[in-house]
């Protein structure tokens, strides 16, 4: 015969290991959760300077410009500005002082950089010695003045090594500004082709490389809706 006391004493114990299993297993999953966002993070996350990545640039932008747009409460609401920055002679620092120190004058220049994040602005390390900064509700004044506080944040103090050697650091910007909406080029809007306007603030980067560095200067606008619309005026 059964002892119903035993019985119950045996299923209590049961249901303490099938308890104690469900909650390893709980402890499991959120271990394995943390581990792939940390992974995640890592995988869209610049090692050196801790800035976001091309990739997470490339991931971000289609579901970022929208939410951005729809915020912004702005005139300039309509408007988004890239800006490509490239670090002036930084093969030159890496040769007369050695990477570890280029490592260090990188880190420093994003550190600058991210000092002078607006409410709709964000960084990117996009590779090498070139950062990205995707702005959103600027209109092109105020683009061309952020540009420029960008450029004197970097230009207004040496770099300092750990031995006292100071080193002078200056970025050359080209930038492009563009409307979010209304101008398109086979149904894609430029402002949110950000194939177009990297290709851009590329080209103006390497005017502003060519002119003598540490400067600003952008595509001109015109440019930019001739491209996407051979009739720019009637789609104002």
């Amino acid at each position: 015969a059964l002892d119903p006391m035993e019985m119950y004493a045996e299923i209590e114990v049961l249901q303490e290991l099938l308890q104690q299993s469900e909650s390893e297993r709980e402890a499991l999953l959120k271990q394995l959760i943390a581990r792939n966002k940390l992974l995640e993070s890592l995988a869209l996350t610049d090692e050196l300077t801790g800035l976001p990545n091309r990739r997470a640039m490339e991931q971000a932008l289609p579901q970022m410009l929208p939410h951005s747009a729809a915020q912004e409460k702005s005139v300039y609401s309509d408007y988004i500005c890239l800006f490509a920055i490239d670090v002036d002679f930084f093969k030159r620092v890496n040769d007369t002082y050695g990477h570890p120190t280029g490592d260090g004058v990188l880190r420093e220049i994003a550190a600058r950089l991210q000092r002078q994040t607006r409410g709709n602005s964000w960084f990117y390390r996009y590779g090498g010695e070139e950062f990205i900064c995707l702005t959103v509700g600027i209109g092109p004044e105020t683009a061309w003045e952020y540009g420029e506080e960008l450029r004197e944040a970097i230009a207004s103090e040496p770099f300092k090594t750990a031995e006292g050697v100071e080193i002078p650091l200056t970025i050359s910007i080209g930038g492009a500004i563009a409307p979010l909406s209304g101008i398109t080029a086979q149904g894609v809007k430029i402002g949110q082709d950000p194939q177009a306007l990297l290709e851009f603030a590329d080209r103006a980067l390497y005017q502003a490389k060519g002119e003598g560095r540490n400067r600003v200067q952008f595509c001109p606008y015109s440019e930019i809706l001739c491209k996407f619309d051979p009739n720019p005026l009637d789609a104002q």
